[in-house]
């Protein structure tokens, strides 16, 4: 019987020692898995390390633990985190040369060691730890791909012997880490790629406008010799009625009739010195800030055949040359774009038609709507002349950059500018040719979906605002009079002023309906003027009329509190039209809106 129950009692003590090895193999995996969970929920690399600290502190009971990893570039290995008890015994040293101190050995061997008595380790090359009473140290490599990336380790106070279980458990975690420090790693250097392709992007983005805005000027040179033809016509006309009619004023022999016909004549040449700075301003002008819209092509076909007259009519006459340009236009839907870039991007085509043109010839400017090969909706826009076509070798490279075959005459940007724009709206352009045989430019758009809304019309308002009392500023005597004559003849009572600092004055001691300031001008800037109203009577509204409106910026008319932008010429109606918009339409329930209004064409100041 007592033989019996020895051995009962010796089979109860195994079978506990058992359990209790399965309960800790089970508490190890249990960690190793919780650790391998928490790496694996960030990428950030000191978040990981310290999440993997924490949980292996918590599951071995060791005081403290730190991390190192190897510097590739100087080929040290380096304290990168620590966790636990005394941090400045661990940080007293953060560098060690592979092979060197208990990090640097475990990182040459990439075998783990356990030093149960650092005291009498003499690898041991950090003192103040025995200092800080640690006493037990193991340490494993941090394992990736079989490669050995770093150490990890974790220190006692108490002397103790670290197991086969234990060791495991240090393996696991480590190998854990290890992955995690490498995907963490991989993570950051895909930001800095991508951080780097953000900026090479940026840098092609900025490329790609400073080339539109070259060939933009270009282009503008190539129709400078119209613009002062078409601006010495003007001028003539002007000029010319205007002695008419001071020398009939002498002579008392001018009836209304004539003075009728000459003023008549004269605001005829005014528009078209209009069109021809629209013109101007609309090849130079930057269109990156427009907002995508659905866009006519046959109005900008218009506008471009219009605009370039001089260049394919005018200027080849001087030569003897004849240059005929037709247009077939079908009627075709709205196209996906900005007005301003597309309109360069013919104008461009055009002036490579005339150049094509040395003996003269014609340019044939087609629209027609058709379908691609995946069933989307295009419009098809063709730009075809006679000329001196290319060869194969010359057309197979007209899309590279910088390359002309007009010597000093090119850039060899126009059709790279061309088919960007093209490109950017998600359209194609094709170029056949041969030699004698002319040239044809095939360009297809998408046409508008229906969330891309055409540009809203101008916004009208009807009634009167009756008689009002203005305050007009203006620096120039000559424009800030005809304001006035204009005013009081639509019937308002004007008061001008020549600068800023007068305008308030005025303000402080008279009644004013409304305010209109010019822009540039000495002392005060109207901007200046705007925010100084706007102080003083926040419900006066202000009206600044600038032949700059085009390079004006929304925030800073919103920020100087100016109701309306009106641009330069402007004609009596849009005078009109703007006290109505101010006055009429800051009565109503709305969200303000900063308005702009540029000039027409039906009368002109």
């Amino acid at each position: 019987m007592i033989d019996g129950k020895i051995g009962i009692e010796q089979r109860y003590a195994e079978l506990q020692t058992e359990v209790e090895q399965y309960v800790r193999r089970a508490r190890y995996l249990e960690a190793v898995s919780r650790v391998g969970y928490m790496v694996s929920g960030s990428l950030a690399l000191e978040e990981v390390l310290d999440r993997a600290l924490d949980a292996t502190l918590a599951a071995t009971g060791a005081e403290a633990g730190e991390i190192w990893l190897l510097d590739a570039v100087i080929g040290d290995i380096c304290l990168i985190r620590h966790r636990g008890l005394n941090p400045e015994a661990f940080w007293s040293r953060t560098r060690f040369a592979v092979g060197e101190g208990i990090p640097g050995h475990v990182m040459q061997t990439g075998e783990a060691i356990v030093i149960p008595d650092i005291a009498n380790d003499r690898r041991l090359l950090r003192w103040e730890l025995i200092g800080a009473g640690f006493a037990t140290l193991a340490a494993v490599p941090l394992l990736a791909k079989g490669q050995v990336v770093g150490v990890f380790d974790v220190a006692m106070r108490q002397t103790r012997a670290v197991g086969e279980d234990d060791m495991r458990l240090l393996t696991g975690i480590g190998i854990a880490i290890g992955m995690a420090v490498t995907n963490a790693r991989l993570y950051e250097e895909l930001q800095r790629a991508n951080g780097r392709l953000a900026e090479q992007i940026e840098e092609l983005q900025q490329a790609q406008a400073q080339l539109i805005a070259t060939e933009r000027l270009r282009a503008m040179g190539e129709l400078a010799a119209g613009v002062a033809h078409d601006f010495n016509n003007a001028l003539t006309a002007i000029a010319g009625q205007t002695q008419l009619m001071r020398r009939a004023l002498e002579r008392d022999a001018i009836s209304r009739d004539q003075s009728a016909r000459c003023l008549d004549r004269q605001e005829r040449a005014v528009l078209a010195a209009v069109k021809v700075v629209r013109r101007i301003r609309e090849a130079t002008r930057q269109h990156d800030a427009e907002p995508v819209t659905a866009v006519a092509l046959n109005e900008v076909v218009a506008e471009v055949v219009e605009a370039t007259q001089p260049r394919w009519q005018a200027e080849p006459q001087l030569y003897g040359i004849s240059i005929a340009l037709h247009t077939d236009l079908a009627e075709v839907p709205p196209v996906t774009g900005r007005a301003g870039e597309l309109n360069a991007a013919l104008t461009n085509l055009v002036c490579n038609a005339v150049d094509a043109l040395p003996n003269g010839g014609v340019i044939t400017m087609t629209t027609r709507s058709v379908s691609s090969d995946d069933g989307r909706e295009l419009v098809e826009l063709v730009v075809a002349d006679t000329g001196v076509g290319m060869s194969e070798e010359v057309r197979a490279r007209v899309f590279d950059t910088f390359f002309t075959t007009k010597g000093d005459r090119g850039t060899g940007l126009g059709l790279v500018m061309v088919r960007g724009i093209v490109n950017r709206y998600g359209g194609t352009i094709e170029v056949a040719s041969a030699l004698g045989y002319g040239t044809t430019v095939t360009v297809r758009l998408p046409v508008a979906s229906e969330d891309v809304a055409p540009t809203p019309p101008a916004e009208r308002y009807a009634g009167s605002v009756g008689s009002l009392r203005v305050l007009v500023i203006d620096d120039m005597l000559l424009i800030g009079e005809t304001i006035q004559d204009l005013l009081r003849g639509l019937g308002h009572d004007v008061e001008l002023v020549k600068s800023g600092e007068a305008g308030l004055a005025c303000l402080e001691t008279g009644r004013f309906d409304l305010v209109i300031t010019d822009l540039s001008m000495p002392g005060m800037s109207g901007w200046d003027v705007a925010a100084a109203v706007k102080a003083r009577r926040p419900s006066c509204p202000v009206i600044m009329v600038t032949g700059w409106a085009e390079e004006v910026e929304p925030e800073m008319v919103a920020r100087s509190g100016v109701d309306l932008v009106l641009t330069k010429p402007f004609t009596v109606a849009q005078l009109s039209q703007a006290l109505a918009q101010v006055l009429l339409g800051a009565g109503r329930e709305r969200e303000r809106e900063r308005i702009f209004v540029t000039p027409g064409v039906t009368e002109v100041l």
